[in-house]
């Protein structure tokens, strides 16, 4: 998948923590997030660096470190470095956007946290808390 392609992805109304409905294309704003394909650039970010991966099978990664985000990017995803502190609007966006399409009977898309085989092994620069609720036969 291409830039222009992760864009349309990336399309549609999410609510923001201050109560405003905005477009998920934010994500893409050089004020929020720096686009990276150049996995030497990629390798130069620091140990910890909120980033998400936008992988050509539509798999978003959430928070993997440099080195694997590089080596993602020599296979043709897009690494995107968050300039906010905490991954937590990038987690929003990602999710939001995954079941936008998924809605939309998409259901090529996915968000998968770490690409790293053991995620608490590297040091974070921000928390991130998760609540999971899983039922059954609710969303179908």
């Amino acid at each position: 998948m291409t830039l222009e392609d992760w864009k349309e992805v990336f399309t549609g109304p999410f609510v923001g923590d201050n109560g405003k409905t905005s477009d998920l294309g934010i994500i893409f704003l050089e004020r929020v997030n720096t686009i990276l394909t150049d996995p030497n650039q990629i390798k130069m970010l620091p140990l910890g660096t909120p980033i998400m991966i936008l992988n050509p099978d539509g798999t978003i990664i959430i928070y993997a470190d440099p080195d694997v985000a590089a080596e993602r990017a020599k296979g043709g995803a897009i690494v995107l470095a968050t300039k906010k502190p905490t991954l937590g609007t990038n987690i929003m966006y990602a999710l939001t956007a995954v079941t936008l399409q998924h809605q939309k009977g998409n259901k090529n898309f996915y968000v998968q946290f770490s690409g790293n085989s053991a995620p608490a092994s590297f040091p974070s620069t921000s928390s991130v808390e998760l609540l999971l609720i899983l039922t059954r036969g609710c969303c179908k």
